[in-house]
């Protein structure tokens, strides 16, 4: 939780976070994958204590994932072998989701990528926070959809609902399950592996 600029870090993982959620949403509705609900009631009294579960929730998962697993692997046995062996016990955490279907435990395995290469680009778990933070709340309790394969989260209303194929929608896992996550979630991972080879490659000029 040490280091620098750490509301700047937060602030520019909800931004990553909304993104990362805002395109595959707008890909779904494109592909005709996406129905209002009418009229629908938004649970205005129950966000506050939503927002605050929901965030002792992700910190608590990121403290895991990225504050503790990653970083005792990543001081023993390098960064390759601590992103994949904290993705895999990432997605044991979240297996009772996938319903038996294999693309959601891919996705979730990408996403734990993803906060670990956040985590190892930005030097604390602020940036992976924020970018888990803004995902499930607005994927929960702002839209009313499935988080993980979990309803709970939603407070019982939804903005919409996705029908559809699974590739597109992600069937009973949620989007996070779906194709479209996969791809934009391989994006991000790209790019977050290309702006980590650019520092070092910086850092090894300046030495």
């Amino acid at each position: 939780l040490e280091g620098p600029r750490r509301l700047t870090k937060f602030t520019l993982g909800l931004g990553i976070g909304v993104v990362w959620l805002a395109v595959p949403l707008a890909m779904v509705w494109f592909v005709r994958c996406v129905n209002p609900v009418e009229h629908p009631a938004f649970p205005w009294a129950a966000m506050p204590v939503a927002a605050l579960a929901l965030i002792v929730n992700v910190t608590a998962q990121q403290l895991l994932l990225c504050g503790y697993t990653f970083t005792m692997i990543r001081v023993r046995a390098g960064l390759v072998p601590a992103v994949a062996l904290s993705g895999l016990l990432f997605v044991g955490y979240h297996a009772a989701g996938y319903h038996g279907a294999w693309l959601p435990g891919f996705n979730v395995f990408l996403t734990a990528v993803l906060f670990c290469l956040a985590r190892e680009l930005s030097g604390g778990i602020w940036l992976p926070l924020g970018i888990h933070a803004a995902w499930n709340f607005l994927l929960g309790p702002v839209f009313g959809l499935a988080v993980s394969g979990q309803n709970q989260i939603s407070e019982g209303w939804s903005a919409f609902r996705l029908e559809g194929p699974a590739w597109a929608t992600g069937g009973e896992f949620g989007i996070e399950g779906s194709v479209i996550v996969t791809l934009m979630s391989a994006l991000i991972v790209a790019l977050l592996v290309s702006r980590l080879r650019a520092n070092r490659s910086r850092f090894a000029r300046l030495s």
